[in-house]
């Protein structure tokens, strides 16, 4: 009714809030607060004769404000692709350290889900994975430490063959596995290094013609 005055109120009965209907019965009326979980509220008009309507009752929406659990997330050996479990249909998206987004993938109905990154994380690199649900509530971050991969190759190794052309002998880097091959690019030997460096192959037959081993 234009010029009444309505009140809003809790199912406790508490007046949260009262406004005065404009001349053609309107009304806006601010909360204090959100009422996104389900509450119960009441709404009267009373006119200038003290005279108060039935309650309209409004139910309040009931939002998702909780945020997904930390997913879980493991990175494959070569660095490459990132795979976990998270809540059933939410984002996962994974950033480097520096904030970048570096992929993003829905989980599946499982929760499962399998990200490839566009290089390979194998130098140490931090990343965070997160989920997102629908409701924009996003969880804290699991954190990945890339591994440290060997990417630099040993130095070439020295070799000697003896002089009946049947051992090849050297050094090279500790723990390596050291190949001789023929022109043809057969192997004949293989051994490893052992923690000195040190190697020693005997070959399949006397190499003693002048023959060009690798």
């Amino acid at each position: 009714e234009a010029g009444s005055t309505v009140s809003v109120k809790d199912d406790a009965g508490n007046e949260l809030t009262h406004v005065i209907a404009d001349k053609d019965g309107s009304f806006t009326l601010n909360l204090p607060s959100a009422q996104t979980n389900g509450q119960s509220l009441t709404v009267t008009a009373t006119d200038a004769a003290g005279n108060t309507s039935p309650a309209a009752t409004v139910t309040a929406p009931t939002i998702d404000t909780t945020p997904p659990a930390e997913p879980t997330a493991t990175l494959s050996e070569d660095g490459k692709t990132i795979t976990g479990q998270a809540e059933a249909g939410s984002t996962i998206t994974v950033k480097d350290a520096q904030g970048n987004t570096l992929g993003s993938e829905k989980a599946d109905d499982t929760g499962s889900f399998s990200i490839n990154l566009p290089s390979a994380q194998t130098n140490g690199q931090t990343l965070s994975v997160t989920a997102t649900d629908a409701a924009g509530n996003t969880s804290q971050p699991a954190t990945i430490t890339a591994p440290i991969v060997d990417t630099t190759p040993p130095a070439e190794p020295t070799a000697t063959l003896s002089e009946d052309g049947k051992t090849i002998t050297g050094q090279a880097e500790a723990g390596s596995t050291i190949t001789v091959k023929d022109a043809q690019g057969n192997t004949l030997g293989s051994e490893k290094a052992d923690d000195t460096g040190s190697f020693s192959i005997n070959l399949p037959s006397a190499q003693t013609n002048g023959q060009t081993l690798s």
